[in-house]
């Protein structure tokens, strides 16, 4: 029956994004039935062709029976009604249900079926955009069923259900969560549970509540999918609301490489059920440009757009009104991103006029549209215009939704951008602050009380980027700087908060209680990533995989409220910490720079913050043209050509993060702090030049390493790590030069395959030489440090999980990093060690980020002499969030990392060099400066001078 249909896109942020299809997968349906009680035994919510043909067929035999009884026919009618309305033919579902009610007002006595006609009556005429009267058709069958008592509880769900999806079209969303939320409890509760119905009132629950921003969505989403997965088959439509649910929550949780896979089977699927276009095709389609849109693929997003706009423009759904003009306001989005603003406007304009058209004056959807336009106008200087709009849209926005939902806030983003704009700074400065504080309060603590990961650096830019705005323009330091820190939040955050709550509440006497959440935790986001990796593959273990998740959810939720009702202050711990100017401040050296360089939506901001100053600058261009400019780089970086590189890469990159009026700033300092964040976040910033450059004498070119010390920190601000000198103090732990095949190049067994892989002729060597660097290293005190190397057959994860890691002060892997997609069935990114059972994933040689996570390390520094092991979840994912933010998770407090395939040799020189003067008492930073300019100058190494050899490594501070 009806339900909530999708929001495609909304929010000019990333906050307001989940789309609901209904009908799924084909599956194959009884025999042709020869009873009116067989064909009502059949699943309506079954594949729409099938389930029409069956009644067609049926509805003729009975009509050509003169035996048929006015009931009988009355009720084929309504069942004939019903197929048609699930596949779409609503005129032809109102001419069938129009002649099931003549019927019916023939008999002597209403029928016991009587409120499901009224229902359904109900849902067709919201279809068809007759909404007083489906009102009163939904009242009726509601008083009808509630007259049978718990025999009418299933046609009491679907009066509610009625009552809900015309809720949803008059977009009072408070009405129809309350309606749809009602339908799924009746039917829970009734003594003969239509399943597929349950899922589908269930869904619709879960999707307004998603639009409300209710904090028990999740769980009512959850509920929906378990349901789903306990009681219908694997092929069954419906199944399409659980993936939906398991997008929808990825996408708000910024999780938008992991939801991709998901969409577009979800796609795929609706497009092979449905031989014309409908709105559940409209839905994932819509969709997966948003997807596209939030992963900055601007360009195919306004493919996927454009096509999506012209769909809706066909289909004219009369239950989501709003759809026709929002497909417009998302292609404008998308337009706007890549910089032809003037084009945007008009699309904008296109798509504000149809839900004019469509809507009713002050619907919050029209409001959200307009805060659109403004926007787009306010980038093109046409800001009178611009705040008009923005003040009847907060208006009506805030008439209709909470003070702090994400519409309510986004207009008052672009409000406040607005009147920056206008010379009115302290409205402006206001209007900012109230917003981006609600939003900041929101998100940490969602990621601080939710037991799945919450990918903040993915969330918050959009909003924070306005507030950036608009203290730029008001020469608000203090704010500047705190909007740029949340802007470039980095993935490592939240579980450096989490690692400090869980400090203090061990500190209390609390470990067991901090054991079990950790435990419960790591093993729901295992059990969630392999369930979201059936789905996506629509293997059949999705089921099995549910019910373990549930438990182990339920295993979490309990653990989370044991240790806050022991804690109370655990969960106001784990929130993100962002400090204040004058604490950033305080942690500075004399000579250290703090960059936060930034894309905003038209120009990319750099603010350079030193002991005493704050100073930035800005450069026109689209944060499209500044990520390909990256890319381009980080490409030309790493892979070396006869020595060719793309110096106009990085001389172009320099200028974009120190414009002319940051150079006195950069030549005062000799050290340069990065965020671990930003468009910087998968290079290295060592490999920008600062001058014209020779590619064929690239060892004399001016890079920037060769005039400061770089470090990047999780969280700037945050307490300096342990000086180098302690590091030695505990001892070394090396494991690496794993065991695989012989052949012409190096094989690993990998769950029941084979990869190919380059050598590591002089990983043992490397691991003996940073062991002697730590127990043995000259000027050090602690020559009788403990050093153990795990090699070759000792390189296992068993080996690992025997020993107390916590023992060790200094740990280093010299092996291959892989990222998600390098080995199938591997969606994030692992350490590769000698495998002793491919069959099982603690034995598999496969150390993956969730299983590094849940270790328990003390380690002042922890070496990753291995392939890209910076790199995230998967090759388009942020930097920084994979096998680091697992490494940080489990207590590292400062990593070495490489950023694209290190070479066996250099990686070597460099991790020894580096951790030898480190150990003699040279800042990290220092250290790795040393060791780049040493190997670079070396003419026994083959392509020394280019960056692709001695400048993968970073060193990451947590």
């Amino acid at each position: 029956m009806g339900q909530a249909g999708g929001l495609v896109g909304g929010a000019v942020q990333t906050r307001k994004i989940v789309a609901w299809g209904a009908a799924f997968l084909a599956f194959a349906h009884p025999a042709a039935a020869t009873t009116l009680q067989d064909m009502l035994a059949r699943d309506r919510l079954a594949a729409p062709a099938g389930e029409l043909a069956a009644w067609q067929d049926f509805a003729a035999r009975i009509a050509a029976d003169p035996a048929a009884d006015p009931a009988t026919r009355a009720q084929t009618r309504l069942g004939l009604a019903i197929a048609l309305y699930y596949a779409k033919d609503y005129p032809s579902a109102w001419e069938e249900i129009g002649a099931a009610r003549a019927l019916v007002d023939s008999l002597p006595e209403s029928p016991d079926f009587a409120p499901e006609l009224l229902a359904y009556e109900a849902v067709i005429l919201t279809e068809l955009g007759r909404l007083d009267e489906a009102a009163a058709r939904a009242d009726a069958a509601l008083a009808l069923a509630r007259a049978q008592g718990e025999a009418g509880l299933t046609r009491q769900a679907l009066a509610h259900n009625a009552r809900g999806s015309l809720a949803f079209a008059q977009s009072d969303l408070v009405a129809a969560e309350a309606a749809f939320c009602t339908a799924r409890d009746l039917g829970l509760a009734a003594p003969r549970p239509d399943h597929a119905m349950i899922v589908n009132d269930a869904s619709s629950c879960g999707v307004v509540k998603y639009f409300l921003e209710r904090p028990d969505t999740l769980g009512a989403m959850r509920l929906a999918e378990q349901h789903a997965l306990a009681h219908l088959p694997p092929d069954h439509p419906k199944m399409g609301n659980v993936l939906n649910s398991a997008y929808g929550v990825l996408l708000r949780y910024g999780r938008y490489g992991e939801a991709e896979p998901l969409i577009r089977r979800h796609l795929e699927l609706e497009r092979r059920l449905h031989a014309e276009e409908v709105d559940d095709i409209y839905d994932p389609l819509s969709m997966l440009g948003r997807a596209l849109q939030l992963r900055g693929n601007h360009r195919d997003a306004e493919g996927i757009f454009a096509a999506a706009a012209a769909m809706a423009d066909r289909l004219r759904n009369q239950s989501q009104p709003y759809t026709r003009g929002q497909a417009h306001i998302n292609l404008a989005r998308s337009i706007a991103a890549q910089g032809r603003l003037d084009e945007a406007v008009e699309v904008a304009r296109g798509g504000v006029a149809r839900l004019a058209e469509d809507l009713e004056p002050g619907d919050w959807h029209l409001a959200a549209g307009q805060v659109q336009l403004a926007d787009h106008l306010e980038r093109l200087g046409q800001r009178a215009e611009a705040l008009a709009l923005a003040d009847a849209a907060l208006a009506a926005l805030s008439a209709a939704l909470r003070a702090d939902h994400s519409e309510v806030l986004t207009a008052r983003l672009v409000r406040a951008r607005i009147l920056a704009g206008l010379g009115r700074h302290a409205e402006a400065l206001d209007e900012a602050r109230a917003a981006t504080a609600r939003f900041e309060e929101q998100m940490f603590d969602l990621a601080a009380r939710q037991e799945e990961r919450i990918a903040l650096s993915r969330i918050l830019p959009a909003a924070f980027a306005d507030h950036l705005e608009v203290a730029l323009a008001a020469g608000a330091s203090e704010d500047a700087v705190r909007a740029a820190q949340l802007a470039l939040l980095s993935d490592l955050a939240v579980p450096n908060a989490r690692i400090a709550a869980a400090s203090q509440a061990r500190d209390a006497g609390l470990g067991a209680l901090v054991a079990d959440l950790e435990a419960a935790q790591a093993q729901m986001e295992d059990l969630s990533a392999a369930l979201r990796r059936a789905q996506a593959d629509g293997t059949g273990e999705a089921g099995d995989l549910a019910v373990r998740l549930s438990t182990a959810q339920d295993h979490a939720a309990a653990a989370q409220a044991a240790l806050e009702a022991a804690f109370p202050g655990f969960a106001a711990l784990a929130r993100p910490r962002i400090p204040s100017l004058d604490d950033m401040q305080r942690e500075l050296e004399q000579g250290e720079l703090l960059m936060l360089p930034l894309a905003l939506p038209a120009r990319a901001v750099t603010i350079a913050v030193s002991r005493t100053d704050v100073h930035w600058a800005d450069t026109a261009i689209t944060p499209g043209a500044v990520e390909a400019l990256a890319t381009r780089l980080r490409d030309a970086a790493q892979s070396p050509l006869h020595g060719a590189f793309d110096v106009d890469a990085a001389q172009a990159l320099f200028e974009i993060v120190f414009p002319d009026a940051l150079r006195p700033a950069l030549d005062r300092a000799d050290t340069l702090i990065f965020p671990a964040s930003g468009y910087l976040a998968r290079l290295s910033p060592a490999v920008l030049l600062a001058g014209a450059a020779d590619p064929a004498h690239l060892a004399d070119a001016p890079w920037l390493v060769k005039s400061h010390a770089l470090r990047v920190l999780a969280e700037p601000g945050a307490p300096r790590p342990a000086q180098a000198a302690a590091e030695t103090a505990r001892g070394f732990l090396g494991v690496g030069a794993p065991e695989m095949l012989p052949g012409a190049a190096d094989r690993a067994v990998l769950r029941g395959g084979t990869l190919e892989l380059p050598p590591l002729p002089r990983a043992r060597e490397e691991l003996a030489a940073l062991a002697a660097a730590v127990s043995g290293g000259a000027g050090t005190a602690h020559g009788s440090a403990p050093a153990l190397v795990l090699a070759g057959a000792e390189a296992t994860e068993e080996r690992l999980a025997a020993l107390d890691l916590s023992a060790f002060g200094v740990i280093a892997f010299a092996t291959h990093g892989l990222v998600g997609g390098d080995v199938p069935g591997l969606d994030e990114p692992a350490l590769l060690l000698t495998a002793t059972d491919p069959a099982r994933s603690d034995a598999d040689g496969l150390l993956t980020a969730s299983e590094i996570a849940a270790m328990r390390l003390a380690a002042d520094w922890v070496i990753l002499s291995a392939c890209e092991t910076a790199a995230g979840e998967s090759a388009s994912a942020p930097g920084y969030s994979g096998l680091a933010r697992a490494f940080a998770q489990a207590g590292a407090r400062s990593l070495m990392l490489s950023h694209w395939r290190v070479r066996d040799d250099a990686a070597a020189i460099l991790s020894v060099e580096t951790l030898r003067r480190a150990a003699e008492g040279e800042g990290r930073a220092e250290a790795l400066r040393q060791a780049q300019l040493a190997l670079m100058a070396r003419a026994d190494v083959p392509d020394a001078a280019h960056p692709a050899v001695w400048a993968p490594f970073v060193i990451l501070d947590n």
